[in-house]
Formats: C-alpha cells, structure tokens, sequence
C-alpha cells in the first residue's frame, strides 16, 4: 500500500507538472505569434507594412499571375506636410489612423492594405476580373477618404490621389 500511494502522489505531481509546462508553452506561442503579428504591421496605423506587403504581392503573382488579374494601388493624401506641421504631428498621426480604417473599409477581406510610408498607401486588389473593377475601387476609395473626418476636435476635409496599375495588362 505504501509504495501504491507513493506512485499515486507521483502521478499527480507529474500531472500538475505536465499542466504547468503546458501552460508555459501555451503562454510562449501566444507571445510569438502577438510579435510575429506586430512585426507584420505599421505601428501607427496597424495596416500591413511595406515589406509584408510585398510578401503577399509577390506571393499573389507567383500562384496567380496565369489565371487572374489583379490590381496595385497607390494612395497618397495631398497637403499632408500642411496638416502635419498647422495642426501638430499628434493630428497628423490620428489623420494618418483614420484614413488607414477608411481604407479598410473599402476593400474585401481577399484584398491587402498598407502603409509604405508618411502619407502613402498601398492597396492590392486580388482578383479582379476586369479594369472597371479597379476603376470602382478607386472611386470608391477616394470618396471615402476625401469625406469629412473629425480628428482631435476638428472637421477636416483631406484630398487624395490615387492611381492603379492592372496585372498583367499593365
């Protein structure tokens, strides 16, 4: 009996053990996957950044480039530097965060958004089937960020440019 009840005691120490370790690793791969997720995105904005961005692109191209067609787009808001310095930097960044949410706002769940850089926005168009569907999404894209936004206490009225290249046409 002594030596039944010291393997039971063993047991369940090895189990509580088993459990902890569990929990460590458990705890270990959600780290790793919240910094490998950070490393993916812009700090300020929280969208795709330029380098994942052109993982995705070129990945894209390698599987698809003989059967669909895609589109890049590039986005940049005009007068920028004059919100930035008139208004502060901190009303350029929320600036900044709100074009990118209306960004992706206006593109599927296939599509990718990112921020490659100050005021400039990169936008993939995965599986477009003609060049109007890119033209639609431009127009929808510039309505969207160009309408009225509220930012630090303020109604601003941004302008953006936007132009689109067609894989493989272009």
């Amino acid at each position: 009996e002594g030596f039944a009840a010291k393997m039971g005691r063993l047991q369940h120490q090895l189990t509580e053990k088993d459990v902890t370790v569990s929990n460590i690793a458990r705890y270990f791969e959600e780290v790793v996957a919240d910094l490998t997720e950070k490393s993916h995105r812009d700090p300020k904005t929280k969208l795709l950044n330029f380098d994942w961005f052109m993982e995705r692109l070129e990945s894209f191209l390698a599987v698809e480039q003989r059967v669909r067609w895609c589109g890049v787009g590039v986005v940049d808001i005009n007068s920028f530097k004059y919100y930035n310095d008139t208004l502060g930097h901190s009303t350029g960044d929320l600036l900044l965060k709100s074009v990118a949410q209306r960004l992706k706002a206006c593109v599927r769940g296939s599509d990718s958004v990112c921020r490659k850089g100050g005021d400039e926005f990169l936008v993939l168009l995965a599986e477009i089937t003609h060049a109007e569907h890119a033209a639609r999404s431009a127009e929808k894209i510039i309505a969207a960020v160009t309408a009225a936004q509220r930012i630090a206490g303020q109604e601003l009225t941004v302008t953006a440019s936007i132009g689109i290249g067609i894989y493989p046409r272009d």
